[in-house]
């Protein structure tokens, strides 16, 4: 079907989030019974745990938005962000206490504060003007599938497993170890933002066209259209961030080209 042919990132960065999404929500709506009747702590606890958690996750989403803005490869900032929570989730199965939630917890959302935003920065520059609130909605689509399957794959565990919420902890270890493994098979290509300036006649540097004027360098790609990613094989169809007018290519050197965004 035309309405889901998505680029290879997309298809793959969509499968990470829902086999994030499955482990996370699997853990979820259990944990404030775990913490009360398995570990006895009283209700306090969960209002700690989780308040110091989200407040973490939202701290660093202003940072991991600045880092990837800067970043010219996203990938590592992803990579670490899915990586950290899906390796500590699962120590949630050896915690005998509530202190040792929370810090399992508050990891597990350092992660998702990372990851979040240079993950969206990878998203867009697989869309294009006309595909980008159909990829965007898919993506939030495969997340919320895996919330929807998380809770019901822990549910029937819990049926004919009743009372083994530390195995089933344990093995939430298991979609995170696919979603971190089908990050590196994401292509990625090298995206810097690069000030657009000129010398003026004094000879101090000044603005080429206005103060808010930035371009956005691509490298990497062929020389020719023929050799380019089929994504790219002409300028049109590169895709610009939110906040920048339609690309247009600037100059072509060996082995590689130069698209360039004005900022609106």
């Amino acid at each position: 079907m035309a309405a889901f042919r998505f680029p290879r990132a997309v298809w793959l960065l969509g499968f990470v989030s829902l086999a994030t999404d499955a482990a996370t929500e699997a853990i979820y709506p259990i944990l404030p019974f775990f913490l009360t009747r398995v570990l006895n702590a009283g209700a306090v606890s969960l209002g700690v745990v989780e308040g110091a958690a989200e407040a973490t996750n939202s701290i660093l989403k202003i940072w991991s938005g600045r880092a990837a803005d800067r970043a010219p490869r996203k990938r590592p900032l992803v990579l670490f962000g899915y990586g950290v929570s899906s390796l500590a989730r699962p120590f949630i199965a050896f915690t005998t206490s509530w202190t040792q939630v929370f810090a399992v917890r508050v990891l597990d959302r350092v992660g998702k504060g990372v990851r979040s935003a240079p993950r969206d920065a990878m998203l867009a520059v697989w869309t294009t003007p006309t595909t980008r609130g159909k990829v965007y909605g898919f993506h939030r689509a495969m997340d919320h599938l895996g919330a929807v399957a998380g809770p019901v794959l822990a549910s029937a565990f819990l049926y004919f497993y009743p009372d083994h919420y530390r195995t089933l902890f344990a093995l939430t270890i298991i979609p995170g170890a696919i979603a971190v493994t089908l990050i590196f098979f994401v292509p990625e290509q090298e995206v810097r933002l690069k000030a657009d300036t000129t010398t003026a006649p004094d000879g101090a540097s000044a603005p080429r066209r206005i103060a808010s004027t930035s371009s956005i360098v691509v490298s990497g790609f062929s020389r020719t259209s023929s050799d380019m990613p089929r994504e790219f094989t002409t300028w049109e169809r590169f895709s610009c961030p939110t906040g920048f007018s339609t690309s247009r290519v600037r100059s072509l050197t060996t082995n590689s080209c130069r698209f360039e965004c004005m900022r609106m």
